[in-house]
């Protein structure tokens, strides 16, 4: 038995849980993240996405191509990308499914997963689980100036419904959202001398992602060698019967 019959037994017999190989909302979180950072510019400066709240870097790092390795020669302190500005602080809320949208079951597409240094490519039967993801953009700028660009470039730029692609598993999966017809700013007012309060403004979006997550059925997959191919062109210039 080679290794893709081996892998395809595990996975029927269901010692290899193909539908959970790879994290599909860290995948989908960071490429919001990075399609956010690509239309939002403040000065011609990509404003960061980030995730606070989890307490961890490793999203930011990740980005940055950071080999964890490699031990480093001295002590580096990644706090600094959680208080530059402008900046963007992400929180992500709950998630729904949208079962009334549920495709056909008998789906066949392909995937890929990667165990022992091996990336396999496989064929399986799957449905698309519609799901939506809610999230809260909270953009920090320390001028009224940035400010005002920030609100033309969100109008401009992300009305109304924004698309983006991740990959999942080897398949293109596209996402969508959409941002408020209304959204508003707090920015400080007065100004006595003697005021402590942080100078900075800010801006709050509410968005919600909306995408579908491919369930794969495990006794149908097949190796990808053994999936065959009609090519319509072929059969149009009378290439094959």
């Amino acid at each position: 038995m080679d290794k893709n019959e081996n892998i395809i037994e595990q996975i029927r017999q269901g010692k290899i849980d193909i539908n959970n190989q790879q994290l599909f909302f860290s995948i989908l979180l960071k490429g919001l993240m990075m399609k956010l950072k690509q239309d939002i510019t403040i000065r011609d400066y990509p404003v960061p996405h980030i995730i606070t709240h989890t307490g961890k870097d490793w999203m930011y790092l990740e980005n940055k191509g950071y080999d964890d390795s490699q031990e480093p020669l001295t002590v580096t302190n990644e706090d600094y990308i959680y208080n530059t500005v402008p900046r963007c602080n992400v929180s992500p809320g709950g998630i729904d499914l949208i079962p009334d949208q549920l495709t056909n079951p008998y789906t066949l597409g392909m995937l890929q997963f990667e165990t022992d240094d091996t990336v396999y490519s496989l064929y399986s039967e799957f449905r698309r689980m519609p799901l939506k993801i809610g999230v809260e953009l909270k953009y920090i700028t320390d001028s009224f100036r940035d400010h005002l660009e920030l609100v033309q470039q969100i109008i401009t730029k992300l009305t109304f419904i924004r698309t983006f692609k991740i990959i999942y598993m080897g398949q293109e999966i596209q996402c969508s959202y959409r941002i408020p017809e209304s959204f508003s700013g707090e920015h400080l007012t007065e100004m006595d001398g003697t005021t402590t309060d942080a100078k900075q403004h800010t801006l709050q979006l509410s968005i919600e992602v909306e995408t579908n997550l491919p369930i794969y059925s495990p006794q149908t997959v097949i190796s990808a060698d053994s999936y065959i191919y009609r090519c319509n062109a072929c059969v149009k210039d009378k290439k094959i019967e």
